[in-house]
């Protein structure tokens, strides 16, 4: 895995986990080329409860690396991931809730949401909305636009 991540936000640049690494420290993979994306991920990264993540771009990762992480390219294209410090793999709605349980004041939150499922059901296509419309939401928002998906 690359030693480094490279990213304009100071808070992204952290180390990765890495194969030989015994102890497993989670990874959130994200779409780099998506402003609204890099905002939101840049935003959890600076919290506390994500000191000892790891965090990175998908378009840094080789094919064989997101395959050995159980990921594709084109699922990156479309959610976020997380791979929890057992090695499972969530994405979308439920790898943004494992990282917000992180956090104190969500974790009571989250895992109400995760057991009442039409909440959860609820959150998945909010989180499938936002997916669908980050290139609008970067532009209100004024991030960096995801030109790698404009038409």
């Amino acid at each position: 895995m690359s030693a480094a991540l490279v990213l304009e936000s100071p808070c992204l640049a952290r180390p990765l986990p890495h194969a030989g690494d015994t102890r497993r420290r989670p990874l959130l993979v994200f779409d780099g080329a998506c402003g609204f994306c890099t905002w939101f991920i840049g935003r959890l990264a600076q919290h506390p409860s994500t000191v000892s993540w790891g965090f990175t771009p998908f378009q840094n990762v080789s094919d064989g690396e997101l395959e050995q992480l159980g990921m594709s390219r084109s699922a990156c294209r479309v959610a976020v991931h997380v791979v929890d410090e057992r090695g499972r793999v969530l994405r979308g709605a439920l790898a943004i809730n494992a990282v917000l349980e992180r956090r104190r004041a969500m974790r009571v939150l989250v895992r109400i949401v995760r057991a009442i499922r039409p909440l959860l059901e609820l959150e998945v296509r909010a989180y499938t909305f936002v997916a669908s419309n980050r290139v609008a939401i970067s532009r209100l928002l004024g991030t960096a636009r995801c030109a790698m998906y404009e038409e």
